[in-house]
């Protein structure tokens, strides 16, 4: 008996040293296998345009699952790189996924047009307890990207933390880039610049060890954006064209479009008009994005603006009107409608453009809408001025400085308080008129506004 027992422990030996070099055999095989197919699925990327989609967790998953010969239920559909139809592909598939709603979602918010159904995707969404690592890591990246739309940025940097943290332990190099771009945009914001140039830094160098050209010409223009954000308008313009040189060089036609409408914007803050509606232009022409063309044509409306060319400034706010219409995000239409009562204004065409006032002053408008009613307010004050309606003036104006003062911008309460002034003085009530100018010149002088201060002081003696 104890001889059998020598025999088994050598034969059980045997086995186990047969198996254990077997398992260190596949995971050799395995790991050159998913090397060598992670280097091909990187190919059609190299010279993809924005937006597209790309997993390094996909693509794993996909080469183990291709080396034993297992089927793929959702076979290429991540990394085809055509969001819409991914993601009508992904949605209509008839297995059930507990984290396909995430999968969707991501699609969703790579694109402008599906941000909205983006976040109710992942605010409903609740993520299993013992959820993968990969797919917690996603869902807390979802998160902070619904928090940065929301504005609550402590929130997001939070969320987008925990993911980084996960996909750094996981060694996925793609999902790392995007979320040091999600950190380097939720910096930015906060007007943290430094930290945010670093989140920039590392995502580059995420993108370029995959050699993704469209995303390292991408990082590379938000770094332009950063020093547009300083006012460093000399170091924006040449990182913005350093960008632009690298997706026209991969004849990437969406981003060479998208950082065209970036240079514009730092040409037309710098004053270089010229310059700028030639950047709007290539951008309005390029892009096949509704939303980057309403962009364009409501900066080239502001550009000819600027020089005076009120007929064709009019021609361009009507195009994004117009191409506003056929997307979900109507955040600019209110912007760009007051724009256009601006331009009506200065075109003397003030029945059209006391219309459009009215009509925006009795709208609501959601919190993520940039438009201020103030401004509405103010301008129609001017045009009943004009013609003389002095009460209603009045009225007016000091709804728009109350709504000013609200937010905390002097400046146009300044203004306001001016425009009260001038109507006390027709009214023939000067002390009344030295009260509101007084008060319009502590604002000035409050923001520091020497121009306006020095304005407000000759009016006052």
């Amino acid at each position: 008996m104890k001889d059998f027992g020598l025999w088994g422990l050598f034969f059980a030996g045997i086995v186990t040293g047969v198996a254990v070099a077997a398992g260190f055999i596949i995971r050799f095989r395995l790991l050159r296998y998913c090397q060598v197919a992670a280097a091909e699925s990187l190919k059609p990327f190299k010279t993809k345009d924005i937006p597209f989609y790309y997993s390094s967790y996909a693509v794993k998953q996909e080469c183990v699952r291709k080396f034993f010969g297992l089927g793929n239920p959702q076979k290429n559909i991540l990394t085809n790189g055509d969001i819409t139809p991914a993601f009508q592909k992904l949605n209509s598939y008839p297995f059930k996924s507990r984290y396909k709603t995430l999968l969707c979602a991501y699609l969703l918010s790579l694109e402008a047009y599906g941000r909205v159904m983006f976040r109710d995707y992942i605010n409903h969404y609740k993520l299993p307890r013992f959820a993968p690592k990969f797919y917690r890591a996603l869902y807390y990246f979802l998160s902070a990207q619904a928090k940065l739309y929301e504005t609550d940025m402590h929130g997001a940097s939070v969320y987008a933390s925990k993911a980084l943290e996960i996909y750094q332990k996981l060694g996925f190099a793609y999902e790392q880039g995007e979320t040091y771009l999600l950190l380097s945009q939720i910096y930015r914001i906060t007007g943290v610049f430094d930290v945010a140039h670093t989140m920039l830094r590392e995502a580059k160098k995420c993108f370029a060890e995959l050699g993704f050209s469209a995303k390292i010409a991408e990082t590379t223009a938000y770094a332009g954006l950063l020093e547009l954000n300083r006012e460093n308008f000399k170091e924006a313009v040449k990182t913005l064209d350093e960008a632009s040189d690298i997706a026209q060089k991969n004849k990437l036609t969406r981003t060479y479009g998208d950082i065209a409408n970036w240079r514009g914007l730092a040409h037309y803050l710098s004053g270089e008009m010229q310059k700028a509606e030639a950047c709007f232009k290539t951008a309005y022409k390029l892009i096949p994005s509704r939303e980057a063309q309403v962009y364009a044509a409501e900066m080239l409306a502001r550009v000819m603006s600027k020089i005076g060319n009120f007929d064709e400034a009019l021609h361009y706010v009507n195009k994004a009107l117009n191409i506003g219409k056929n997307i979900s995000d109507k955040t600019a239409e209110p912007e760009n409608l007051y724009l256009k009562a601006e331009i009506l204004h200065r075109l003397q065409k003030n029945g059209q453009s006391a219309q459009i006032l009215t009509n925006l002053i009795r709208k609501k408008f959601p919190p993520s809408s940039t438009f201020y009613p103030a401004n509405a307010y103010t301008l129609l004050g001017l045009i009943k001025l004009e013609r003389n309606e002095l009460e209603l003036a009045k009225t007016l104006f000091k709804q728009a400085a109350d709504l000013e003062h609200g937010k905390n911008r002097l400046k146009g309460a300044a203004a306001d308080y001016n425009n009260l002034a001038e109507i006390a003085y027709r009214e023939g009530n000067s002390t009344v008129a030295q009260t509101y100018l007084k008060q319009a010149l502590a604002y000035a002088e409050c923001i520091e506004d020497r121009e306006l201060a020095a304005y407000l002081k000759a009016k006052l003696k």
